[in-house]
């Protein structure tokens, strides 16, 4: 009986991440996906020149070029790249995950809009002492 509970309850859990998942065709797990499903990044401006070297086949929106519906978005680049996001200019947003990690607004601005952070890293600063 135990086993065939645990065989059922495998099952439908499989099949519940199936269905959530097959729903999420245009889900970028990574830059690769990014550059195949041919969509544009948005990105910071400051990280603009190192991320054109590193995926120079990437598509990436600079972040000052948001319209600043709002003051505050003048002052942040993260909520610059969300104005352009929901402005459909880009599909997706390169930023850190400590900046969003570390601010709570954000954090939810990023949940609200169904935001998730991919699994690598698009760029790495390798720092030295």
């Amino acid at each position: 009986a135990f086993l065939v509970l645990t065989v059922v309850a495998t099952y439908t859990a499989n099949l519940a991440a199936f269905l959530t998942l097959s729903g999420a065709n245009d889900y970028i797990s990574s830059m690769n996906d990014a550059i195949d499903q041919e969509v544009s990044l948005c990105v910071h401006e400051v990280l603009m020149k190192d991320l054109i070297r590193v995926w120079p086949k990437a598509t990436f929106v600079n972040a000052s070029q948001a319209t600043f519906s709002q003051a505050s978005v003048r002052e942040d680049p993260n909520l610059a790249m969300l104005e352009l996001y929901d402005n459909k200019t880009c599909s997706a947003i390169v930023t850190g995950f400590i900046d969003i990690r570390n601010d709570v607004q954000l954090m939810e601005n990023f949940c609200n809009r169904s935001l998730v952070k991919s699994g690598e890293p698009v760029l790495e600063f390798p720092i030295g002492f």
